[in-house]
């Protein structure tokens, strides 16, 4: 069938007309292994079967033995699991056993766990009892407890079997083989004795046959095998006679509620007392007694809200108001119910016989109902539907259930259902079969009235709503169109066509949703429309913001959002005044828990509730929530429109493997306070105590915990070791390991956080102390500094002797190295100021020398001497490139030695010659006039007269000059600068020549 495609082939054809004929989709369309039904008749009618789902615990999780007889929970929050083999601990992550590192034996049955009134923790075995040195907190696990067995006087009989162990103020209560022991913890050494044969106890010390112990505010209780209940508080005791038979010989369990009934229960009977007054006693149901008599002994629970638990067999019996409920079945659960245990969180804790500890998941919140076992095979429930008078229809592929005010179930009908509405008149409209629509009416008895058949093509949403004429009518989304039938049409009658906003029928309604002033807003070809109540339309989005987003589903909240979830994209939330669009917001990944949306609901709070293949997201405005198979749903692959609220505010969810009943649905926001503990703290491989440790380079192993339980497997851990963690780290795992910590004082600190709820932890610290190495000691830093000290004196005086002899040899050597200095000194003065190649000065020689010659003009012209003028000459060599790139680079070093030789033949020793750069050089001489231009054309004659000589045979050169004569008060840099204009000047006009600068700094011309 069309409904039994992947939604994920949407994200591969959303292009195509195929992908909105998906309507009915579902990831996971396998059926569960055939089970039969689970009855349970009482007071001559069905009631509604439940299933709870439940997380086992065994030996994955450190559970090595899986009979446990108890379960208890200290102060701090930490679980514990009395077995066949010792006791075990539970920290939120793993089990723990307790053994002989805590001082206990290896092993061994442990027979109870209880507390005193400073939280420390008692263990009973069949012969001894142990005491743990102190509590647990934050910081300290039950790992960190040191154990130490209390003495027996010797008064008791040397034959022990402790059996139970209560707990009345600041003395404990024993049940040793049928006698009572006590420990009187007011006072030490704590000593084990039989209860005094006088006083105020007298009574009680005759009794032989005790089968419970139970202590509640000032009061302590005793049960025994002839039926007789003792309840003694400080001034007296009271005693009842209870029925007791052979094949129900004990009274065992007990407990307590919150308006302060005391419980007690044998096999078969349970007794209420409330202030020392017998209630009533009844029955319990069943024969599974038979077989529980022989391996455990009889319990009772009470929980928060006054309901009564009690073993049955491999289920629970629940009596809520007086009236057994069918049995519970959980988890798979198939043995003998030895122990339960309510926590500090409500939640239920179950021991069995062989096969662990179960939690149940979302105890009293969530209420389910397997497709198989509680539903007679249904196969996929596609849709639950509210009806009028408060119970609920759920449409399946094998039939449609209703669920009834009373708690009855009831199939009534066998066919194909996955699609339907209920009218304001109660009447009821579904798809049978993919191609009929039907409408009918439910009778007191829940017999159908008035059938009604209309051929529709297939059905992807629907709703109700008016036509253009305001007559009620039910609006219909198929893959032909929009279509809408009046809902008094006839029997048989033809669906109307809506024409679309072209004048011509609609084709591929994805999605359809009612606004809240009875308008339509329609998904179609993956855009959304608005069609108001006269008949017209208008365009909101034609374009969403991610290109692969498959429209499937929508829903209207307030009087302006509109949310479409669908494939490629998660969820859209589109903000609208009137028609005109404000914004389009994304919601994916983390924010819900999946990018593929099967169904949306807005409920009467305004919440948003997202249906996914992960399980469910929850927006109320401020923020978002999710739930899944670890919260208590049944099922995370939820079905399309598998989103209901029921008449009383629940809400329902169908999934592909049954129906979940969120019964409380405020407590998905609901903040809980997590608490993060240090379950074990390692260095290497022995535990971390609490005083500073040897310095070790062993690496450190931190385990965290997490003593919420329903959240355990959402919480993640930050965390921080301070001078060793730059910054926080993340760990889902809640182990971290440090390869080396330094020495000193460290604070781990850790915050956990719920990944599915947004709550976070207050941070919780562990002071991680070691000690420094003996070579960081400060008697070691006293021995270092003794041993430099001395090691100094010695090195002085033999320093001295030697340097008293080596001091004519360093003299000498001295002066040696002197004049060598001097001498490199002189060569590398001579090589800073002389280019490499030519000889000649380098350039910031030559730049320095005119510099000094032209600050001398001026001191001899301010001093009114007559100074000797200074003209700079840049020349540069003909066409240079040319002789490198014909005749190589060592050519061209040869012709620049050349030049540079002839240069400083050419020139007087009071001129200057100095290379500028590449094959450019300037000249500085003290000349002007027509003296000065002789003697510059006389420079230039030497340069070219001749042809050079090199490897490659002669060589004509020729050069250009720029010549410039200092003004004044002219800088060397002005004085270049026009050199080098005139330069320009000279290259520009065909080289080999000379060209003056026609001006001087002053604007005169110059002579000549």
């Amino acid at each position: 069938m069309e409904k039994q495609r992947k939604i994920s082939s949407l994200l591969d054809i959303a292009d195509k007309k195929e992908a909105y004929s998906l309507r009915r989709i579902k990831k996971n369309s396998s059926y569960m292994l055939l089970m039969t039904m689970m009855t349970f008749v009482l007071s001559l009618h069905l009631a509604l079967a439940e299933s709870l789902p439940a997380h086992n615990y065994s030996l994955q999780d450190g559970l090595d033995n899986l009979v446990v007889d108890e379960i208890n929970q200290d102060s701090t929050g930490y679980l514990y699991f009395s077995t066949q083999h010792g006791v075990y601990f539970y920290d939120g992550r793993r089990f723990y056993n307790l053994g002989v590192a805590q001082g206990l034996p290896v092993g061994g049955f442990a027979v109870r766990i209880a507390f005193d009134a400073t939280g420390r923790v008692l263990l009973l075995t069949p012969r001894q009892i142990f005491i743990s040195d102190r509590s647990t907190d934050t910081c300290n696990s039950p790992l960190s407890l040191r154990f130490s067995a209390i003495e027996t006087s010797r008064s008791v009989f040397l034959n022990h079997d402790f059996r139970r162990i209560v707990f009345l103020k600041n003395t404990a209560f024993i049940d040793d083989d049928g006698h009572l022991d006590t420990i009187d913890f007011g006072k030490r050494p704590y000593i084990v004795s039989h209860i005094p044969d006088e006083g105020k106890f007298k009574l009680l010390s005759k009794i032989n046959d005790i089968s419970g112990l139970f202590s509640n505010n000032d009061s302590l209780w005793i049960s025994t095998d002839s039926g007789k209940i003792y309840t003694k508080d400080d001034l007296n005791i009271k005693i009842f006679d209870l029925p007791s038979a052979k094949e129900d010989p004990e009274w065992q369990g007990w407990s307590t509620n919150r308006a302060g009934i005391v419980y007690v229960a044998s096999f078969k009977k349970i007794a209420a007392f409330e202030n020392k007054k017998l209630l009533w006693i009844k029955d319990i149901p069943g024969d599974f007694w038979k077989h529980a008599m022989h391996v455990s002994e009889a319990s009772i629970l009470a929980d928060r809200n006054e309901n009564i638990l009690v073993p049955y067999g491999s289920s629970i019996a629940f009596n809520k108001n007086g009236m057994w409920l069918p049995p519970l079945k959980f988890g798979g659960n198939e043995v003998q119910i030895f122990s339960m245990l309510l926590d500090k969180d409500s939640q239920l804790w179950i021991g069995t016989e062989g096969s662990g500890v179960y939690r149940l998941l979302g105890w009293k919140i969530w209420q389910n109902f397997n497709s198989d076992t509680d539903l007679d095979h249904s196969g996929n429930i596609w849709q639950i539907l509210p009806y009028t008078d408060g119970s609920i229809l759920a449409l399946a592929d094998h039939g449609m259930f209703l669920f009834s005010k009373n708690k009855n179930i009831k199939k009534i009908d066998d066919r194909n259902n996955y699609i339907g509405v209920v009218d304001e008149g109660g009447k009821i409209w579904h798809v049978v079969n993919d191609n009929k629509l039907e409408s009918f009416s439910l009778n007191s008895e829940g017999g159908i009235d008035n059938r009604r058949y209309y051929d529709v093509p297939y059905v992807n949403a629907m709703t109700l709503g008016f036509s253009s004429k305001k007559m009620p009518v039910i609006w219909l989304a198929t893959e032909k169109g929009l279509y809408f039938l009046f809902l008094d049409a006839a029997n048989g009658s033809q669906l109307q066509p809506a024409i679309g906003p072209d004048e011509k029928p609609l084709t591929h309604v994805a999605a359809l949703t009612k606004a809240n002033d009875g308008s339509l807003w329609i998904v179609h070809h993956n855009e959304l429309l608005h069609r108001h109540l006269d008949g017209t339309y208008t365009h909101i989005i034609s374009q969403w913001p991610v290109n692969s987003f498959v429209p499937l589903t929508i829903a209207f909240r307030n009087k302006n959002e509109i949310w479409i979830g669908g494939a490629g994209g998660g969820l859209m939330r589109v903000i609208v005044d009137e028609d005109r669009v404000i914004s389009v917001k994304q919601f994916s990944e983390p924010d819900i828990l999946s990018s593929s949306v099967v169904s949306l609901l807005v409920d009467r709070r305004q919440w948003v509730w997202v249906g996914t293949d992960r399980g469910i997201s929850v927006f109320d405005g401020q923020r978002w929530v999710s739930q899944n198979t670890n919260d208590g749903l049944i099922w995370n692959d939820i079905s399309q429109d598998g989103l209901a609220e029921g008449v009383d505010g629940t809400i329902w969810i169908s999934t592909s493997r049954g129906v979940s009943h969120l019964l409380k649905p405020e407590s998905v926001f609901q903040h809980q306070t997590l608490r993060p503990v240090f379950s074990e703290v390692r260095l290497g491989n022995k535990l971390l105590p609490e005083q500073a440790v040897d310095f070790s380079r062993q690496p450190l192993t931190v385990r965290f915990g997490i003593l919420n339980f329903a959240a355990q497997a959402n919480v993640h851990f930050r965390y921080r070791l301070e001078d060793v963690d730059s910054a926080w780290a993340d760990t889902a795992s809640g182990e971290v390991r440090y390869a080396y910590v330094p020495p000193g004082q460290h604070n781990l600190t850790v915050q956990a956080y719920d990944t599915m709820r947004g709550d976070q932890s207050e941070p919780i610290s562990l002071l991680i102390r070691m000690k420094y190495p003996w070579w960081q000691w400060w008697t070691a830093y006293i021995a270092y500094g003794l041993t430099i000290v001395a090691c100094f004196y010695a090195v002085m005086r033999f320093r001295f002797r030697y340097l008293t002899r080596r001091q004519a040899i360093l003299k000498e050597l001295v002066e040696q190295r002197t004049k060598e200095m001097r001498a490199a000194q002189q060569a590398l003065e001579v090589q800073a100021q002389q280019d490499g190649l030519t000889g000649l000065l380098n350039r910031r020689t030559i730049e320095a020398n005119l510099s000094r010659l032209l600050a001398r003009m001026r001191d001899q012209t301010r001093s009114g001497l007559s100074g000797t003028n200074v003209t700079a000459i840049l020349m540069d060599i003909d066409y240079f490139k040319s002789i490198n790139d014909e005749f190589g680079h060592l050519v061209g070093d040869e012709v620049l030695i050349e030049v540079s030789a002839r240069l400083q033949k050419a020139v007087r020793l009071e001129d200057f010659v100095g290379r500028y750069g590449g094959e450019e050089f300037l000249i500085t001489v003290s000349i002007s006039g027509s003296e000065m231009r002789e003697r510059i054309q006389e420079i230039m004659r030497k340069l070219t007269d001749l042809p050079i000589s090199t490897r490659k045979g002669e060589l004509a050169v020729r050069c250009s000059m720029g010549v410039a004569e200092a003004g004044t008060n002219e800088d060397w840099q002005s004085l270049i600068d026009r050199a080098d204009q005139a330069l320009y000047q000279a290259k520009a006009a065909g080289r080999n020549r000379i060209v003056f600068s026609e001006l001087a700094p002053n604007g005169a011309d110059y002579p000549g």
